[in-house]
């Protein structure tokens, strides 16, 4: 699976981030985004992940990261 690792990304820049990663990557789902436990993080990245109709779910056993599924 490949991992996009947030720590260490300004807000401002996860957007582009994580769209560049989900659309270069989109015939290697499922992916994994590792966010931390910033909530301000998570949302940016659900944004981005719903704007282009891809699922996502995050684990139950580790709320810092986001794995994006099928859309």
């Amino acid at each position: 699976m490949k991992v996009l690792d947030l720590h260490g990304t300004k807000h401002h820049q996860v957007s582009v981030k994580v769209e560049d990663f989900i659309l270069e990557n989109q015939y290697h789902l499922p992916l994994k985004i590792i966010t931390g436990n910033s909530t301000r993080m998570k949302v940016l990245c659900f944004e981005v992940i719903e704007r282009h109709d891809f699922g996502y779910f995050v684990p139950s056993d580790n709320l810092g990261q986001i794995i994006v599924l099928t859309n």
